[in-house]
This record gives structure tokens, sequence and C-alpha cells, in this order.
């Protein structure tokens, strides 16, 4: 367990706190090639919520938008699409991922709009 958050090192708890205190630390997690397909999707979804991702931070999202496992494509593009280099890929992946799971949340993320004044990668 993760002593600053309590958090199992794994869980969606951890990588919330990783988040916002040391997503340098995420970045690590994002590319790490033994990571189980769960551990990414949990992983990836919750770099929307980093204020100021840094470049390493959005490569290492982008690069999972071409992950193997649909479900860590769909978690991707949670995470990466308020990146603006991701845009156009997601906006293929729309149409042109082999998964109609990854299709639909590809749509969804490619037009839906944010609230007027929400904080990004929240909902009001």
């Amino acid at each position: 367990r993760c002593t600053t958050c309590g958090g199992a090192f794994n869980s969606e708890r951890h990588y919330e706190h990783l988040a916002g205190d040391d997503p340098d630390a995420l970045a690590v997690i994002l590319r790490d090639p033994t990571a189980r397909p769960s551990d990414l999707t949990f992983a990836v979804e919750v770099v929307n919520r980093v204020a100021s991702p840094s470049a390493e931070l959005r490569a290492a999202a982008i690069a999972l938008l071409s992950h193997p496992e649909a479900v860590v494509r769909e978690g991707a593009i949670m995470g990466a699409v308020d990146i603006p280099e991701a845009r156009a890929v997601i906006e293929r992946m729309a149409t042109n991922d082999p998964s109609a799971a990854v299709r639909d949340v590809a749509r969804e993320a490619t037009t839906r709009d944010a609230p007027d004044g929400a904080e990004k990668g929240r909902t009001t």
C-alpha cells in the first residue's frame, strides 16, 4: 500500500494520487511493458486530471492509444482526450479502430463539450 494515499499500488486511488502528486511516476507505470492491461487502463484514465502534463506523460498516454488491448485503448482515449497532440489520433480511432467499443468511446470523446466553467478532467 502507498503510505501517502493508502491505496494499493495498482489501484485507481493510487493512480489518482500519482496524477496529482507525482505525474512522472505515473508516466513510468504507463511505459511499463509488464503492466497488466487493467492497471494500464486505470492509470491512463487519470492523465486528464493532471493540470499540466509533462511531455513524457503526454507521450506515454498517446502511445497507449495503439495498445493491442482494446480496454487499454479505451482508457487511453479518456486519459488523452484533452491532449492536443492526441486529438487527430482519437478522431481516426472513432472510425478505424477494430473494436466497436473503442470506436464508440472515441466518437463520444471527440464530440463531447465540457460544461461552461468545468475544471479540466472533472464533471459537474
